[in-house]
C-alpha cells in the first residue's frame, strides 16, 4: 500500500521559543586550528563543523583558517541565499539526545524536540527535519526564534528548500513537495538518500535500489533523467547553475560528476581521504571532500588542487553564499 501524501500543517500553528540560554551564544574569533595558516586570509567561503573541538571553522577559498566559532557540538550545517549560517548543536552526548538550532549570526537557540533527520537553509529560514512519534516533522524556523511545524511526513530522510516551495524525501521510494497549494507526492521506487533544488525550476534525486540512482524531476515531479550508478551509497552535491551534480561515495573513495544529460563528465577514484562524510561542489565544477581530520579540493578537471588538515572530528561543510 501507497504511504499518504505528507500532510500540510500550514502556518497557524506559530509557536516562539524562549531564546537566551547560556550555551546558545556564539563566540567569534580570528584564529587557526593546528594546520595551514595564512596571514591574512580571505573572507570564509566554506563552514566546517568540528564535533570534537567544539567549534565551527570558517575556511576562505584557498582553504586557509579564517575564522572560528565556538559553540557546543555542532552536528550539522547550511548556508542560506540571504548569507544566514545555521547550525544544528547536540546538547547531550548521545545521537538520540536532546538538539537545536540556532543561528550563528544571531545566536538565537532554538530547542528541537526531535532527532535532527535533515537541515536545508533557505532566505531568512532554516527548514528542519526532525523524527517523530509516528512521522517525520518539518519545522520552519526564523533567525529570531519563532518556528512552526509546516508538514508530516511517513518515513521522511531528507529535506530541500527552494523560495516557499520544501522537498522531503522519503524511506518509501517517494518524494514530497509542499507549497502553498499543499502537498504532492510521487513515487520513485528505493530509499530517497538526498534531494536538492537544481537549475530553474527543477529538483534532484539521489535513490538507493541497491545501486544509487540520480534523477532529475520537473516542477511538477516528473521524471526527466534517471542516471544509473555502480555506487553502493553516495551524498549529493550540486554544482551552481551548470546543471551538474557530484556524487560522494565515502565507504568506496570514489565520486563522479553527472552532466545536465545524465552522462558522466568525471569519474575520480581512489580518494585520498578515508572516511569521506560529505562533498560540496564549487562554481567552477570543482568539489570539496570533508572527511573527519580534513578537508580536500579537487578542481573541475578532477585534480587534486589542495587541503586542509589537524581538525578534531568533523560532520558537516557548508559553502557561504556569494
Amino acid at each position: 500500500m501507497e504511504p499518504p501524501p505528507a500532510r500540510w500543517e500550514g502556518p497557524a500553528r506559530l509557536l516562539a521559543f524562549g531564546a537566551g540560554a547560556a550555551g546558545a551564544a556564539v563566540l567569534w574569533l580570528a584564529g587557526a586550528v593546528s594546520g595551514r595558516e595564512s596571514p591574512a586570509p580571505g573572507p570564509p567561503r566554506i563552514w566546517v563543523a568540528d564535533r570534537a573541538e567544539r567549534h565551527l571553522v570558517g575556511l576562505d577559498r584557498d582553504l586557509f583558517v579564517s575564522r572560528i566559532a565556538y559553540l557546543s557540538r555542532p552536528v550539522a550545517l547550511a548556508a542560506g541565499e540571504d548569507g544566514e549560517l545555521w547550525c544544528v548543536v547536540a546538547r547531550g552526548d548521545g545521537p538520540d539526545g536532546p538538539h537545536a538550532i540556532l543561528s550563528a549570526r544571531t545566536g538565537v537557540e532554538v530547542p528541537l524536540g526531535g532527532r535532527p533527520l535533515g537541515l536545508a537553509a533557505g532566505n531568512r529560514q532554516a527548514l528542519v527535519l526532525l523524527e517523530g512519534a509516528r512521522e517525520a516533522e518539518v519545522w520552519r524556523v526564523g533567525a529570531r526564534g519563532a518556528a512552526h511545524l509546516v508538514a508530516r511526513v511517513s518515513a521522511g530522510t531528507c529535506i530541500a528548500v527552494r523560495g516557499d516551495q520544501i522537498l522531503v524525501g522519503d524511506a518509501r521510494g517517494g518524494v514530497n513537495l509542499l507549497d502553498r497549494r499543499g502537498a504532492r507526492r510521487v513515487h520513485l521506487g528505493g530509499e530517497v538518500l538526498a534531494v536538492a533544488a537544481g537549475t530553474g525550476s527543477s529538483w534532484w534525486a539521489l535513490i538507493a535500489s541497491p545501486r544509487v540512482r540520480l534523477v532529475s524531476l520537473s516542477a511538477d515531479l516528473v521524471k526527466q533523467r534517471v542516471s544509473h550508478t555502480d555506487l553502493e551509497n553516495a551524498t549529493l552535491a550540486v554544482v551552481g547553475s551548470s546543471g551538474s551534480a557530484w556524487l560522494v561515495a565515502g565507504r568506496e573513495r570514489r565520486a563522479l560528476r553527472i552532466g545536465p544529460d545524465g552522462r558522466v563528465e568525471r569519474s575520480l577514484s581512489d580518494l585520498p581521504l578515508a572516511g569521506l562524510i560529505a562533498g560540496a561542489a564549487t562554481e567552477d565544477g570543482g568539489l570539496l571532500l570533508l572527511a573527519p581530520g580534513a578537508v580536500l579540493r579537487v578542481d573541475s578537471a578532477g585534480r587534486v588542487d589542495r587541503g586542509q588538515g589537524g581538525f578534531g572530528f568533523l560532520v558537516d561543510m557548508a559553502l557561504a553564499a556569494r
